[in-house]
């Protein structure tokens, strides 16, 4: 016994220790979304990703499309025979304000995007809030205004939004993560 060799044993016992601990922190990134960014999204995250490119790609399409987005609203709300937007100066300012509009989905998208593919993909409780908040706030003013103004037909394209951002969000509430300090590092 006396002649063998200390230093192999050392070694053999760190390779297997080291192999252990290697083995024991792949089955727990696999188990938490926390641990890693490289697993798989799950269905949560997927719809997310999917409702905010659906935002950002209606809001690209208001810009470029301005005509054919006033023409779509127009059936949308008042019916194919019906035309309240009369003289070109008219169609023009409406394609403006599509644009302006189409130019603010498309960058508040571009935050929703930074928000969902990051913190929110850590469950981190402040990027949920944040994310939820935000869709809240739309829904309750947009809504509103949609109803009060006549005009329920954007209020229940509103809904179909709300439902696509609100049930992934409502799906993950329990994977959210309680820290001590709730907001964004800076």
């Amino acid at each position: 016994m006396d002649k063998l060799p200390q230093g192999r044993i050392v070694v053999m016992t760190t390779e297997v220790v080291a192999a252990e601990v290697v083995t024991a922190e792949a089955k727990t990134s696999k188990a938490d979304p926390r641990q890693s960014g490289r697993e798989r999204l799950n269905v949560w995250d997927r719809i997310l990703r999917f409702a905010v490119v659906v935002v950002g790609g209606s809001g690209l399409f208001f810009v470029v499309f301005g005509t054919t987005t006033a023409t779509l609203f127009k059936w949308l709300v008042y019916g194919a025979d019906v035309n309240p937007i009369a003289g070109s100066e008219a169609l023009d300012y409406t394609k403006f304000v599509y644009g302006v509009l189409g130019a603010v989905m498309f960058g508040w998208s571009l935050a929703l995007w930074c928000l969902v593919v990051g913190p929110l993909r850590q469950r981190e409780r402040w990027a949920w809030r944040a994310v939820g908040i935000s869709i809240a706030g739309w829904f309750a003013v947009d809504t509103f205004l949609s109803i009060v103004s006549g005009f329920g037909e954007n209020a229940i394209l509103n809904s179909a939004f709300a439902v696509l951002f609100g049930l992934p969000l409502f799906g993950m509430r329990n994977e959210v993560r309680v820290a001590t300090n709730d907001s964004p590092r800076g």
